[in-house]
C-alpha cells in the first residue's frame, strides 16, 4: 500500500500528540500492523524529518557485499529497525534478503 506524505505526516503527528489513530477504510491490514507502520514512520521521521517520509526511488541498486553486510548486521542481533533506519530500507526488505542468502548457501 502506498500511502501519500500528507497522510504519513498527518499520522505522524497524531501519534506525537497522543491522539487516537484509527485505520482508514482503505488500508487492508488490520489496526495493529497499522499502528505499527505509523510507529515505523514517527522513527524515521526523528531520524530524517520529512524527507525520511517521502517515497523512494525504486530499484537502487546494491551491491552483493552491501547486500551480505546488512544481512550479516541482522544476524548478529542488530535490531532491524535501526538497520532499515540507517540504510533508507523498510525492514520487510531486509528479511527479504536474508531468507535470499540463506538458500544461496
Amino acid at each position: 500500500m502506498k500511502y501519500s506524505l500528507e497522510f504519513k505526516l498527518e499520522c505522524v503527528k497524531k501519534y506525537k500528540k497522543g491522539i487516537e489513530i484509527k485505520k482508514p477504510d482503505f488500508v487492508n491490514t488490520s489496526q495493529k500492523n497499522f499502528l505499527n507502520q505509523v510507529i515505523f514512520w514517527e522513527k524515521i521521521y526523528d531520524k530524517l524529518g520529512v524527507e525520511g517520509l517521502k517515497k523512494k526511488p525504486r530499484n537502487k541498486k546494491w551491491t552483493i557485499d552491501q547486500r551480505l553486510n546488512i544481512v550479516k548486521r541482522f544476524l548478529a542481533g542488530e535490531p532491524i529497525v535501526k538497520i532499515s533506519l540507517e540504510n533508507n530500507l523498510n525492514p520487510s526488505q531486509i528479511s527479504f534478503e536474508r531468507k535470499i542468502f540463506r538458500i544461496g548457501n
